[in-house]
């Protein structure tokens, strides 16, 4: 292989598939944020840095297509549990399992502790071409877990 070439069934950006712990299907995902995970390092007297040994919360988005109605109430359902402070059911288990472009199962995320901190339903504009509306939901969770590879993955 060439110096700076990707081989032919890369993992593209569009190949994601998202699941919540408790809803029955897979969530379309039309784009989903960067999960950024940074090591707490606070600064040592001596002008170095030093890992904390935890982690800071992760927020991300992700887009859902406002016509996937079913994917809507479910996720709304999960919404309204997280005002609830008291419900077992606010803070759940994601996963995302990205594919490789011939659709194989290349790797999942599991993400820790996540919760919806926010709802966002998408404004009008009647001069536009008529672009998908998508409801944006921030997630937040506590930790990223081990990324783990799929076997027989290329």
């Amino acid at each position: 292989m060439k110096k700076g070439t990707i081989g032919q069934d890369y993992v593209p950006t569009n190949a994601c598939i998202f699941h919540v712990d408790g809803i029955p299907r897979a969530i379309t995902c039309t784009t989903t944020g960067d999960l950024e995970q940074e090591i707490v390092s606070p600064d040592m007297p001596d002008n170095t840095s030093r890992s904390a040994g935890v982690t800071r919360p992760i927020e991300f988005d992700i887009t859902v297509p406002m016509h996937h109605i079913y994917e809507i109430e479910l996720l709304d359902l999960w919404h309204e549990q997280c005002l609830d402070l008291v419900s077992p059911l606010a803070y759940r288990t994601c996963v995302m399992t990205y594919t490789s472009h011939f659709g194989q199962m290349v790797l999942t995320v599991p993400l820790e502790n996540t919760h919806i901190s926010k709802r966002k339903l998408p404004g009008t504009d009647a001069s536009n071409d008529g672009e998908m509306a998508v409801v944006t939901y921030t997630l937040k969770c506590d930790t990223v877990g081990k990324i783990i590879p799929i076997p027989n993955a290329g």
